[in-house]
């Protein structure tokens, strides 16, 4: 790793640059007490859309609008999922498109919400999308055999929340990376951008996501 601006650089491997679904695709996982627990998984489309989806034994209960004022948060919106159908919101998946639009959809295809991220596309400057609460570790579903080892977390009782970061190539010395963080759990990469998932401890929560309303 190289070092850009005080953070760490995550070089590209050559075998992640294509432009196939295996090489778009990004399973994400963590690993406590022994066992590999699956967080979900995120998808780089060939048209530049990007889709979150949290496992689908973990229906969301919450999702929401934001937008930084003051140097803080400031939630502009929040819906409560859990009087919709469990199968409308079981396997739910959040997209951002570059046209703007955000879409979460259930499992069953059913839209429940659209909202709007404007001028994020072309990707020209690092920008936080999205905050991704997962329900306690111990409470997700366990990896497929043979699954990767994850990101390790020693408390399973506690969630993680996820910054959903999208962030422009980088190149220092004729080499392209990523600038990463400390606890930069994974990179996902795209011909269009690139997305960094940084990891957090948080108290015991039900599974949410809340999007910053512009990449401010």
């Amino acid at each position: 790793m190289n070092d850009l601006d005080g953070l760490p650089l995550h070089d590209v491997p050559a075998e992640m640059l294509g432009s196939t679904k295996r090489h778009r695709t990004l399973n994400i996982s963590v690993s406590s007490g022994g066992q590999v627990y699956r967080v979900g998984w995120m998808l780089l489309g060939k048209d530049a859309s990007l889709y979150l989806h949290p496992a689908g034994a973990n229906p969301i209960t919450e999702v929401g609008t934001a937008l930084p004022i003051g140097g803080k948060l400031v939630w502009t919106e929040r819906s409560d999922m859990t009087g919709i159908a469990l199968p409308s919101r079981s396997g739910t998946h959040i997209s951002l498109h570059p046209s703007g639009q955000v879409h979460l959809k259930g499992g069953d295809g059913h839209r429940l919400t659209v909202a709007e991220v404007r001028g994020w596309f072309p990707v020209t400057t690092e920008f936080l999308f999205a905050y991704w609460f997962t329900p306690p570790v111990r409470s997700l579903p366990p990896a497929e055999a043979g699954a990767a080892q994850g990101f390790p977390v020693d408390d399973s009782a506690s969630s993680l929340r996820l910054e959903v970061t999208i962030c422009p190539p980088k190149k220092t010395r004729g080499r392209i990376g990523i600038p990463t963080k400390r606890n930069t759990l994974f990179v996902g990469y795209s011909p269009h951008y690139w997305v960094r998932l940084d990891g957090y401890i948080v108290p015991a929560c039900d599974s949410s996501i809340f999007f910053l309303a512009s990449p401010v």
